[in-house]
């Protein structure tokens, strides 16, 4: 009996060990840092990362001929103020890889990204992949924009 109530009575204070050692780590405040390299901010402003993913579906993009599709992104929501530094990449179930355009946004605002997907690239895994990107491929294979944008606010 002694041997179980040593038992019971460390284990509670490991529990209490546990408490005094998590607690702090749960109450501390995490900060983030972003720094936008601008020469010309504007006054009065804040940095905001606001980020996104477009849905896989057909009605998202758009066939504009030529092995040309677009997809465009509203970014209204963030309320930017200036044109917004943006990063982009293709996400889906395969061929992302061989697509180009992913990574360069065709058109960007404060208010609206676009990407455009221009063709297929071969490379040693797959040779024989040319041609161009079609509105079934995109769908088929569920391709969506991942989307990161970062631009100044008023709104801080």
């Amino acid at each position: 009996k002694q041997w179980y109530q040593r038992r019971v009575r460390g284990f509670s204070n490991y529990k209490t060990m546990y408490y005094l050692l998590i607690l702090p780590l749960l109450l501390t405040t995490v900060s983030t840092d972003t720094l936008i390299l601008d020469s010309n901010p504007p006054p009065s402003s804040c940095p905001r990362t606001c980020v996104g993913r477009t849905p896989a579906s057909n009605y998202t993009w758009q066939d504009l001929g030529s092995g040309l599709l677009q997809v465009t992104v509203d970014m209204r929501e963030c309320n930017f103020t200036s044109i917004p530094v943006v990063t982009t990449s293709l996400t889906g179930l395969f061929m992302v890889s061989y697509v180009t355009g992913s990574s360069a946004p065709l058109g960007v605002t404060k208010e609206w990204l676009q990407v455009a997907l221009r063709g297929y690239v071969a490379t040693s895994g797959f040779k024989d992949v040319y041609g161009e990107p079609t509105l079934e491929d995109a769908v088929s294979y569920r391709w969506a924009v991942n989307w990161s944008a970062t631009g100044y606010v008023t709104d801080c």
